[in-house]
């Protein structure tokens, strides 16, 4: 699987208008909506060559791809692009509301990105697509 196309910088946009940004907590990082990051982040979202996406978050002590792990959803700190899972990778999913999609994982059973609920707003992941956030902007 090759990667055709790396879009820098942009920051994927939910709906609700808010962006995926890591965040540290006390059990480590996590992916997160945030109405407005307190830094804004560096992010690479990588188009694969089946039009796949991955997501590439950089921090100061390297670079975090989230990856789907069973029942959750994990960041996963990569040095090399070459170490790229099917499990790092998502798929864009029609939800039949203009621009907005889901995202979903490529490995299976395939599994819907979403927002917790809660006042952090982690994001993980579910069983059904009606659970699934919409998303802008790559």
């Amino acid at each position: 699987m090759d990667i055709i196309d790396i879009d820098r910088y942009r920051i994927p946009r939910i709906k609700e208008g808010c962006f995926l940004a890591v965040r540290k907590f006390c059990g480590g990082l996590m992916l997160c909506a945030v109405t407005f990051p307190l830094k804004v982040p560096q992010v690479d979202v990588l188009i694969n060559d089946r039009n796949q996406l991955a997501f590439k978050f950089e921090r100061a002590d390297g670079f975090y791809f989230p990856k789907v792990v069973g029942t959750d959803l994990k960041l996963e700190k990569i040095d090399s692009l070459k170490l790229l899972t099917e499990s790092h990778w998502f798929e864009r999913y029609n939800l039949h509301s203009g621009e907005h999609y889901g995202l979903c994982s490529v490995v299976e059973p395939r599994k819907y990105l979403c927002i917790k609920k809660g006042r952090q707003r982690k994001v993980g992941v579910s069983w059904t697509n009606q659970d699934c956030f919409q998303i802008t902007g790559v």
